[in-house]
């Protein structure tokens, strides 16, 4: 696939994948960065932390290197080039598609420079989309839109898993607001729910795509 397309002006439209994920600086947890935000929040420690511009700097740095390669790059950098953030990413040369059908958004109908949602070509759902920030824009000039969609979680589970106490053999019945370590109603003895049952219960978020586009 090609990192280059052709718009009506004649331009050289350019659009990539983003798939990134960081550290939390407060206990190691590893935190996905699904968008151009200002700050993160850690799901395992609770606590915020604010996305420094350097972070964006040096991710937008490596992008523009990558460009003209036509297979997906990857990249690590150290939290003391992004201060204290760490930058765990991959591009891909791929148009913005659609989180619900995967199909290609119209980006047609989405002037770039313009802020709103840009329609799907397959069905009705929507991706929002925004232009650059003026601070990343004198960065890099040719830096125009993003699309970022929106990922709202499935809604909670009511299952039941049957687990047995390690001491009195009881028969546990565990759901998903379960914490990982619990008390068996029995005997009392606390148990520490191993990572295999604890992830199938709790699936891992990996990381999902976000959308540049640059003019070339």
């Amino acid at each position: 696939m090609s990192w280059f397309s052709k718009s009506e002006s004649g331009s050289n439209v350019v659009t990539a994948g983003i798939y990134v994920r960081t550290d939390c600086p407060e206990c190691g947890s590893a935190i996905i960065v699904s968008g151009l935000h200002s700050e993160i929040h850690c799901k395992a420690c609770r606590s915020t932390t604010q996305i420094p511009r350097s972070f964006w700097s040096g991710l937008f740095f490596r992008l523009h290197g990558a460009i003209p390669s036509k297979n997906a790059v990857s990249l690590a950098l150290g939290g003391a080039i992004t201060s204290e953030l760490p930058i765990y990413a991959r591009f891909s040369p791929e148009h913005p598609s659609c989180i619900q059908c995967r199909s290609p958004l119209r980006l047609d109908l989405r002037p770039l420079g313009t802020e709103g949602p840009t329609p799907c070509n397959g069905c009705a759902f929507a991706t929002p989309s925004f232009p650059a920030p003026p601070w990343l824009r004198q960065e890099y000039p040719d830096l125009q839109q993003f699309y970022a969609p929106i990922h709202v979680p499935p809604p909670p589970q009511t299952r039941t898993v049957s687990f047995a106490c390690s001491d009195c053999g009881a028969n546990l019945k565990l759901t998903d607001d379960t914490p990982r370590l619990v008390d068996c109603q029995y005997c009392g003895h606390t148990l520490f729910l191993p990572a295999d049952l604890w992830h199938a219960m709790h699936p891992v978020q990996k990381r999902t795509p976000w959308w540049v586009a640059f003019v070339r």
